[in-house]
């Protein structure tokens, strides 16, 4: 092997002198390569070569584990400051820390990615990690025996692995930074991740041009968030089903309770009682199942949503989820970054705002069923402007909006939220376009709850945003059954002459060609098709146009048209699972 291939400081130096003899600037013996570690565990309190078991005799069995992910390049170059300040987050927040570097580019080691998880991460056929942060992309997806390629950590160990960026150059929060990750910063840290099936996180790190050597420079507030959420998604792991606490959240389009459960292509409503049904079946604590969607909207509607203009004041107290006074809004709201706050004030007013307020306390619409919340994401801004503002870049989350997610995790306590359907507002707050700071509003808001995003597999460009920019976990579902928009009278009252004229045309005189013509002239004219197609023209110029006129019937009898909508679980069937198979074909 050569100094090359086994690239560390030692054969750095000897590489170095070995050109210097070359040129004959100087005389030198290079020593032999040295071969470096390529992989091993690693914790900054342990010697460098410790062993596996070493690192194990320090855990708590009952804490939850993260591993930890890391490019065998900064183990051997000793860069390592990043790396240190996630170990002792994680002991720091009470985990047991695994860290492990690998490299799949200066050797290797001869080992496979699926060779270092079954080497390091998994014992007696059971993964020691509840969760993952990875530090480095390595091409961590690979092919299996089966034909399968995914994931090798879940493949292997089935556990959430969360990617920590590394930025090039520094890194600003979001006061200072309103754009966020470059092109090629997003392709490397944020694309390639995905494509290995990782949840993206934020920033870990980042290589100011004035450090030296561009060592890696920890970024210590964004440190903290990722350890968190790489907890709270291996503490899932460990809760017991029937303990584990649930959020579900629809999104209310517009102001009345008739828009609960808008969605692209989904019954939302339909879907959340089939899901009601399936939590409670595997032994999740709901209390309440509906029978159906109907008589879970009934339910809603029985209660307090984001319409609480035809509620009274005191039905609104009776029945709300929860009430917030202004001194509990106040310690939440105090605990949100200075520079946050004053926006929210500047463009919503003191706190608690007037938005969802009843009586000056902030109002949590919604239904406690066990351990289950359903609840409405919050209103953009005022419900009446709600389309309008939606995707407003620079407005941020209304008080009561930071009021209701922070009671989720809190006072409810959820482990997990579901956000029903594509799409609602969250991931279009205020922010960077990826690699979040503590200033970003959807990084306030949901503040690292596990986050399930169910969307429609046709809408990837705001499945990104949803997937970057709230740490979203998106489950793909189908678009609604289509079928072809099929034939009526005022098609084939045209269509039918077309086909007499083209198949006879060949053997028709000039009169029979002209007369044939313009009967087909007058009868798309009756029906509006000479609009379609863009025809102004005298049925003398009409005879060019009959093919064009022919092709556009033929496309609209085989358009598709919506027939149903997509429930969560269910597979259509019968005359819309075929014509599914059509629009798909």
């Amino acid at each position: 092997m050569s100094y090359a291939q086994m690239m560390c400081p030692e054969n750095d130096e000897q590489s170095a002198k070995w050109l210097i003899s070359g040129t004959g600037l100087a005389s030198f013996v290079p020593a032999p390569p040295v071969r470096p570690r390529y992989h091993g565990v690693y914790h900054p309190a342990l010697p460098d070569d410790t062993s596996e078991d070493a690192l194990l005799s320090r855990f708590r069995e009952d804490s939850v584990t993260v591993g930890v992910f890391f490019n065998a390049r900064s183990y051997i170059y000793g860069d390592l400051d990043a790396v240190d300040s996630v170990i002792a987050e994680i002991e720091r927040q009470g985990m047991n820390a695994l860290p492990v570097f690998f490299s799949g580019s200066i050797g290797g080691g001869g080992l496979t990615v699926s060779d270092i998880i079954e080497k390091y991460f998994i014992r007696d056929g059971k993964p020691l990690a509840d969760s993952l942060i990875a530090l480095t992309r390595l091409h961590v997806s690979e092919e299996y025996g089966d034909g399968s390629r995914e994931h090798a950590f879940t493949k292997l160990m089935k556990v959430p692995v969360i990617y920590g960026i590394s930025v090039p150059g520094e890194y600003s929060d979001f006061e200072k930074d309103r754009i966020g990750l470059s092109k090629h910063s997003i392709q490397i840290n944020v694309v390639y991740p995905e494509l290995d099936g990782c949840i993206i996180g934020v920033p870990v790190a980042c290589r100011p041009r004035t450090s030296s050597g561009k060592r890696s420079r920890p970024v210590p507030d964004r440190i903290r968030h990722i350890v968190s959420l790489a907890g709270s998604w291996g503490k899932l792991r460990r809760i017991p089903v029937s303990r584990r606490k649930i959020a579900i959240l629809m999104w209310q389009y517009k102001p009345d309770s008739a828009n609960i459960g808008y969605a692209g292509g989904l019954d939302t409503i339909e879907s959340v009682a089939d899901l009601l049904k399936k939590l409670s079946s595997l032994g999740y604590g709901v209390a309440g199942v509906p029978e159906n969607g109907r008589e879970l909207i009934s339910e809603i509607l029985d209660n307090v949503t984001n319409d609480l203009e035809n509620m009274s004041e005191q039905t609104v107290e009776e029945r709300a989820a929860d009430l917030l006074s202004p001194e509990e809004y106040g310690k939440t709201f105090s605990s949100v970054p200075l520079w946050d706050r004053e926006q929210m004030i500047r463009q919503w007013g003191e706190p608690p705002g007037d938005i969802c307020v009843n009586r000056g306390k902030v109002v949590i619409p919604g239904l406690l069923k066990g351990n289950v919340f359903i609840g409405y994401q919050p209103s953009r801004g005022w419900m009446a402007r709600q389309e309008k503002d939606l995707h407003d870049p620079v407005m941020f989350a209304q008080h009561q909006y930071l009021a209701y997610y922070r009671w989720i995790k809190e006072v409810f306590g959820a482990d997990v939220i579901f956000h029903m359907g594509t799409h609602g507002s969250l991931e279009w707050l205020p922010g960077k376009n990826a690699g979040l700071s503590e200033k970003c509003d959807p990084d306030v808001i949901l503040n690292g709850i596990p986050n399930l995003y169910p969307y429609v597999i046709d809408d990837p460009g705001e499945g990104i945003q949803a997937k970057r920019r709230t740490e979203s976990v998106l489950i793909g579902y189908m678009p609604p059954a289509m079928s072809r928009g099929g034939t009526y009278d005022e098609i084939d009252e045209v269509n039918v002459q077309i086909q007499d004229y083209l198949k006879h045309r060949s053997q028709m005189d000039e009169d029979h060609i002209r007369e044939s013509v313009r009967s087909i002239y007058e009868a798309a004219e009756k029906h509006s098709f000479l609009k379609d197609i863009g025809f102004g023209g005298d049925p003398e110029d009409f005879r060019d146009e009959v093919v064009k006129l022919h092709e556009y019937l033929e496309d609209v009898k085989d358009a598709l048209i919506r027939t149903d909508m997509h429930i969560l679980g269910r597979i259509p069937s019968g005359i819309h699972f075929t014509e599914m198979i059509y629009s798909l074909t």
